[in-house]
């Protein structure tokens, strides 16, 4: 290799090495020293919170207000009195303003240009005003690259708070609004009366019936003992038997029998009802969140835009401790709106959350016929697509009994609510009449739905669904019956 090719390959080397370490001094230098390593937390501010006296956000559309009202009452959010309000979102930005940390301070050679971190005109202002008279100003500006967090303005530094401290300040007063619409209710706490009024439904009515303990006496009876000398005849060659009667007095027997409580269903009809059947779905309502506050100091005018001058349903409910609540349900296209009365607040809930809207006295007692029992039933006819069984209880081959036992096969069918149904895809597989004492007739149709579930068509009219399985299981009874009376 020549003299020249060597100095030129050394040359070209260094050149090399000389452009990279330019290129490794630029990108290290256009970034500030304090944003390439992590530093120990910086303390911002640290206050106690009973010595806030308020806390004062502002964004481009409002201005927000939490004032300190003591230790019992807490904060209060100007603009929300009487309102319910969210604790959580309260202590959040309490929390936030007064245990603040910054990750690091940002650092320049040159003075700070504010609008590059988006707080030469910030979204989001905080003020904390304390007891004392000190007050606190912060600005929240834009988002760090690489996630880092976020730049705030403080004592006219620039530094970078964590995002979700950050994100605890971007609040707008509707955030401020509880969004649990009925307060959470104690174990101890029943349900005492409930009324559900669902459009286009018969109004129930339900009343709480307490446990109670029936105690019955039994009289004592007289027990008379023989006491019976023994006989010896082989050595004293005669029966020496002496008897003595006593009767013993028995103390009186207590027998405690304990009726479980249960609701009483007093409208439409009467009927009895264990608890599950209503705590199941009421003792849920205490625990419904609205997924939005859609509108806060609702007027009249402003009820009658979202449909509650005619509610799709209005439950009202009476607790034990004394409270009384009523909720009204409107829809509007797919979404539903709720309220609580004496609260102005429209809520947009979701309907998985309104199992209320799908109660009817026929899901409630689980019985398609209303009132009717089996004793109620004098002779059941089912028709299929090959055959007709006719059961009629004539005291010899059919006992009424046995009709008894079909007839509560049939009552027993689950009904599951669905919406209204016209038309089917499938044909009819089975129909039920069923012929009561008193001269009325209910006729029911099982439809398949295709997707083991069969439509229930009650005197022409669908809205409901029951198990392909309990007709299969009442049709092999009324077989099993029939043959019996053929025989």
């Amino acid at each position: 290799m020549s003299k020249q090719t060597k100095t030129l390959i050394g040359c070209t080397l260094l050149l090399v090495l000389l452009l990279g370490g330019a290129a490794f001094a630029l990108t290290w230098e256009g970034v500030p020293e304090e944003e390439t390593a992590a530093s120990e937390s910086i303390e911002l501010i640290k206050e106690e919170k009973n010595q806030v006296s308020k806390i004062k956000l502002e964004t481009d559309t409002e201005q927000i207000e939490l004032i300190n009202q003591g230790e019992e009452e807490g904060f209060s959010v100007t603009g929300l009195e009487n309102m319910p309000l969210s604790t959580s979102a309260v202590n959040s930005i309490v929390e936030a303003c007064i245990n603040l940390e910054a990750s690091q301070e940002i650092k320049t050679e040159e003075a700070l240009d504010l609008a590059l971190y988006g707080l030469e005109s910030p979204a989001i202002k905080v003020q904390m005003d304390m007891q004392d008279g000190k007050a606190y100003q912060l600005a929240i500006g834009n988002e760090a690259p690489s996630y880092q967090g976020q730049y705030v303005l403080f004592n006219d530094k620039v530094y970078l708070i964590s995002t979700s401290a950050a994100m605890s300040f971007d609040q707008t007063l509707y955030d401020f609004v509880e969004t649990q619409i009925l307060p959470t209710k104690s174990s101890d706490v029943h349900i005492e009366e409930l009324a559900l009024k669902n459009t286009g439904r018969p109004e129930i009515k339900l009343t709480y019936v307490p446990e109670e303990t029936i105690v019955t006496e039994k009289e004592p009876e007289e027990v008379e003992n023989v006491d019976t000398a023994s006989e010896d005849t082989e050595q004293n060659g005669e029966a020496d038997a002496a008897s003595v009667d006593t009767s013993e007095s028995k103390e009186t027997e207590v027998e405690e029998e304990v009726i479980p409580a249960y609701y009483k269903m007093t409208a439409p009809y009467a009927k009895d009802l264990t608890t599950y059947d209503v705590t199941s779905w009421a003792d849920g309502l205490f625990s419904i969140y609205a997924t939005a506050v859609e509108e806060i100091h609702v007027d009249e005018q402003k009820m009658k835009d979202y449909g509650f001058d005619d509610p799709l349903s209005v439950l009202e409910i009476k607790l034990s401790d004394g409270q009384n609540y009523r909720l009204n349900v409107t829809r509007q296209n797919d979404t539903y709106y709720m309220m609580r009365e004496g609260t102005p607040i429209i809520y947009n809930v979701n309907q998985s959350d309104l199992s209320w809207l799908d109660i009817t006295p026929i899901t409630l007692t689980r019985n398609m016929f209303e009132n009717r029992t089996s004793d109620d039933i004098a002779s059941i006819s089912v028709t299929t697509e090959s055959e007709t069984l006719n059961l009629i209880p004539d005291g010899k081959e059919l006992t009424s009994e046995e009709l008894k036992e079909v007839g509560n096969m049939i009552i027993a069918f689950t009904p599951t609510k669905v919406e209204p149904v016209e038309s089917f895809n499938l044909q009819t597989v089975a129909t039920i009449t069923l012929s009561y004492k008193d001269g009325k007739t209910d006729r029911l149709e099982l439809i398949p739905t295709g997707s083991g579930e069969l439509y229930m068509v009650l005197n022409g009219v669908c809205e409901y669904t029951t198990n392909e399985w309990s007709f299969t299981s009442l049709l092999e009874k009324c077989k099993s019956v029939y043959e019996e009376v053929e025989e």
